[in-house]
């Protein structure tokens, strides 16, 4: 069980939540979210920063700290890719950095589905192994799963991303229709290749 907490311009996932958070008290000032995680901690809550607040307000030195600071925070991982269209444009270069970020800190990373991305499609899903998952009641699965974000670190989650083309350079933009084509096409399975080239053709 989890749940997305929102608290002054950061948004935190919280996992292994058994009871209603109360974000009020630490809403108004960024100064309250290092307590905010530590008091999540002693509920044994395992707490994600989410983008793209932690991307928006977090990357650069501010008053609301850094990405950096998170860390010494004490964040148990960071989200990687979330599908929220707001989210989807997180830069490469920033990924690849807190791709770095957890790896040096080995930390987990999380993709996210955030219900409101593509239509109905998500563009992320975790793959995490938990041996004999399929014998366990929810509750255990749960527990197993929270202990092995804990202590599996950067190997914990192998984070898939739904295949797109996110160009870095101008002329990126200019090719992303083509490539965007060409990703789509490959997708496709024989039948619906054959289909696609039979109209194609007949047009």
């Amino acid at each position: 069980q989890g749940e997305e907490a929102s608290l002054y311009r950061t948004h935190l996932v919280l996992l292994g939540v058994h009871e209603k958070v109360n974000n009020m008290p630490y809403d108004s000032d960024a100064r309250k979210i290092p307590g905010f995680i530590s008091d999540m901690h002693k509920k044994k809550i395992l707490v994600i920063a989410s983008i793209p607040e932690y991307w928006w307000y977090h990357w650069t030195g501010s008053s609301l700290g850094t990405i950096q600071q998170f860390v010494g925070r004490g964040i148990d991982g960071f989200e990687i890719i979330n599908s929220a269209p707001k989210a989807l444009d997180f830069p490469p270069a920033y990924k690849r950095e807190i791709i770095a970020l957890c790896q040096t800190h080995d930390l987990p990373m999380t993709g996210i589905s955030d219900n409101h991305g593509w239509g109905y499609t998500t563009a992320a899903w975790n793959a995490i192994r938990i041996p004999h998952w399929r014998e366990m009641d929810p509750d255990q699965l749960e527990a197993a799963i929270i202990s092995h974000l804990k202590e599996g670190g950067f190997e914990a989650v192998e984070v898939l991303e739904r295949a797109r083309y996110d160009p870095e350079k101008w002329y990126g933009e200019i090719i992303a229709p083509l490539v965007d084509f060409g990703i789509l096409w490959r997708s496709l399975q024989p039948i619906q290749a054959v289909s696609w080239v039979s109209w194609i053709w007949l047009f």
